[in-house]
């Protein structure tokens, strides 16, 4: 599995990826000839990713947790690839990154660590 966000390759953990759909639209009440109905208009929709990721030994300074951050801060769209084979693809798209958090289980002054993070991303409008 290759995911890159922003030309960086990311590196997700095992199961780590959840995409959703979510459709853009709007109801409304109506009442016709002496019924209650709803009726919807849609418009479009929009996906989201959850990726749980991790740095293995990366000093802070040139880590992948990092360089996101730094682009959150900014608050301009990246692009976003995934690649699964056979199982699943996402051609490179825009997306911005909705959500940034980091955990460090182990502790970061160990010679050997791990920095968890998890990232949310949200399909930027074309």
């Amino acid at each position: 599995m290759t995911v890159t966000l922003d030309g960086k390759t990311i590196r997700v953990k095992g199961g780590g990826i959840d995409e959703a759909v979510h459709p853009v639209g709007t109801f409304s009440d109506e009442y016709k000839n002496e019924e209650y109905s709803k009726k919807g208009w849609f418009v479009g929709q929009y996906k989201t990713w959850t990726l749980q990721c991790y740095d293995d030994s990366v000093p802070w300074g040139s880590c992948t947790a990092k360089h996101l951050q730094e682009q959150l801060d900014a608050g301009a769209s990246v692009v976003f690839t995934l690649d699964e084979g056979n199982l699943h693809a996402v051609a490179p798209i825009n997306v911005y990154i909705l959500g940034l958090s980091i955990s460090y289980k182990q502790g970061s002054s160990r010679a050997n660590f791990i920095r968890n993070f998890t990232l949310k991303l949200q399909e930027a409008p074309a």
